[in-house]
């Protein structure tokens, strides 16, 4: 997390990740580390600073959001299987971590989780892959960017494929979509409705891969505002070339 061009703090898993799975996909320790780019060489302030010793999610979950004075950060790794989460304000100067509870039933997590906050910093979507209800399904939260608390929003159920791998997750520039790539599938999700009865419940397919590698692994959106979709196991990729366009507007572009 970038501060000022000078200070940079990093929020991670231990150096050796392997021998502090516990089970193999819960992770135990959040360490910082704080490197500061002021003179001729970088500086480091300080390295693998614990800030968290407990149970936690392991994959996907340290999506950053600026705080709303525009200066420091929020991280919110989660508790394994739980509806608790570490709530981490990060400050040049100062990382204060705590434990709380979201209005919602626990989460039973799978080992491919996925979780990232909306460009504007208002939502946050979180990947459940069985559920109490056993169906497949993204949490969304609406996010105070002043005091780091979650607030359940609605329920987003995986219509095409149900109980299988979500791959990726990711939002729209405007915030306004929400993009799931689901093994051989694409989907898309208007969140900016009133109507949220509706947005819930239909889900407007935007493409499928083909080819020999056609399996959809993360998607990314790039600094010129498309969303790129790396594929499994091989070099090519796929892009939403104008990811604001709700349907086909948005111009899905498969395997490059």
């Amino acid at each position: 997390m970038p501060f000022n061009c000078e200070k940079f703090i990093m929020i991670h898993y231990p150096n050796d990740i392997h021998a502090n799975l516990f089970p193999s996909y819960v992770y135990k320790d959040v360490f910082a580390t704080r490197i500061d780019n002021i003179g001729e060489l970088p500086t480091l302030i300080y390295e693998n600073k614990k800030i968290i010793f407990d149970s936690l999610n392991q994959t996907a979950m340290f999506h950053a959001c600026r705080h709303a004075n525009g200066r420091d950060w929020w991280v919110l790794p989660r508790k394994w299987s739980s509806n608790r989460y570490f709530s981490v304000y990060v400050s040049p100067d100062t990382i204060i971590s705590t434990l709380q509870q979201a209005n919602f039933p626990n989460i039973y997590d799978a080992i491919n989780c996925k979780a990232k906050f909306s460009p504007d910093g208002n939502y946050y979507a979180s990947y459940e892959e069985f559920s109490e209800t056993n169906i497949a399904k993204v949490n969304i939260f609406q996010f105070d960017r002043c005091n780091g608390t979650l607030h359940f929003d609605r329920a987003i159920p995986l219509f095409y494929r149900p109980n299988s791998d979500l791959n990726s997750i990711e939002w729209s520039p405007d915030s306004k979509l929400l993009y799931f790539a689901s093994d051989t599938i694409v989907e898309q999700y208007e969140i900016a409705n009133n109507d949220r009865d509706t947005v819930a419940h239909i889900g407007n397919l935007i493409g499928e891969f083909g080819g020999v590698c056609d399996f959809a692994g993360d998607m990314q959106i790039t600094s010129n505002g498309k969303i790129i979709i790396q594929h499994l196991d091989c070099n090519w990729y796929s892009r939403i070339n104008n990811p604001n366009g709700k349907g086909a507007n948005c111009e899905f572009q498969s395997i490059i």
